[in-house]
Order: C-alpha cells, then sequence, then structure tokens
C-alpha cells in the first residue's frame, strides 16, 4: 500500500492523465518526449525535447490541471542520446526498481523513478531521511548513473495523540 493512500493516489493517476493528454493534444512529439509522474499534486516532468521553449510550453500544460500544487522541471532540451543510450536508461530505472523494490529497509512503492540520459530522476515519499539515502546510494552503485536528482518528499512523523 502506498503510503499516499488510494484517494490521492487515485487523484494523482487522473492529474496525470489530464497532463498526458493536454500534452498529447498540443502536439504527438511532446507527449512522446515528456514524461510525467504525480505524487500529492508534485508534478515531475523529464524527458528530453528538441527546443527550450518546448520544456516551458509542457511546464506550462502540466500547470493547467487540475489539483497541480507543484511542478518539477526536469524536461532536458536536445537529446543527443543514441538507442543504446535509451536501452541503458530502461535498464537502470528497472533495475533500481527492482532493488528498491527487494531492500526491506525501502517502501519501494513509494517512489517513483525515471532516467533520462543517465540521470536518475527520483519522486514520492520516504518513510525517513535514511531511507531516501540509502534509495540514492543505491542509484549510485549502477553502471551508467551519471547524477541522482531527488525530489523526494520525506513523511513527516506523526505526533502523538492524533488518529490516523
Amino acid at each position: 500500500m502506498q503510503e499516499r493512500g488510494l484517494k490521492k493516489s487515485m487523484a494523482d493517476t487522473g492529474t496525470e492523465t489530464k497532463i498526458a493528454a493536454n500534452l498529447l493534444s498540443h502536439s504527438a512529439s511532446l507527449f512522446t518526449d515528456v514524461s510525467v509522474e504525480v505524487h500529492e499534486g508534485r508534478v515531475l516532468l523529464t524527458g528530453a525535447v528538441e527546443k527550450p521553449a518546448d520544456r516551458i510550453e509542457a511546464v506550462k500544460i502540466a500547470w493547467r490541471a487540475d489539483g497541480v500544487s507543484e511542478v518539477i522541471n526536469e524536461i532536458q532540451a536536445r537529446d543527443d542520446s543514441d538507442l543504446l543510450d535509451a536501452a541503458r536508461d530502461r535498464w537502470i530505472t528497472t533495475k533500481l526498481g527492482t532493488v528498491i523494490t527487494f531492500d526491506k529497509q525501502i517502501k519501494g512503492v513509494n517512489y517513483s523513478i525515471e532516467t533520462v540520459n543517465g540521470k536518475v530522476y527520483l519522486i514520492g515519499i520516504a518513510q525517513s531521511q535514511a531511507e531516501v539515502t540509502r534509495v540514492i546510494n543505491h542509484a549510485r552503485s549502477i553502471s551508467y548513473v551519471r547524477r541522482v536528482i531527488n525530489h523526494v518528499r520525506v513523511k513527516e512523523p506523526r505526533q502523538s495523540g492524533q488518529g490516523t
């Protein structure tokens, strides 16, 4: 079960779907070049586009969707990658996802991972700062990872006397 709960998870999925549909209605290339992840209304945009103006347009489109509280623009302009780079990026994402899923000290379901040109982007909710550090260290230990960009929020501790 994800930390954000079913209701927030469904709302985020709806927001993500709306943003993707808006990207597609704007242009097919923007839809295919930009990846969208939404956690608690926080939108992470990754990918690589031809022109810097496309980065700005994707952010504007993301802000138009209901439920957006923040847009994190990690879209890169001018993708110099080739087919091998794209395969490596998918391999990195898959490997990191598998590692954190089987690490008993990490609640892997709370993380979304995107990799673009060897840069790993993380978003989600961590149980503690130690958990985030563990995920980042796992990412850094994978071959071909050039950089790890962390947009994970650390869960706030419950106040005593408050219900669930």
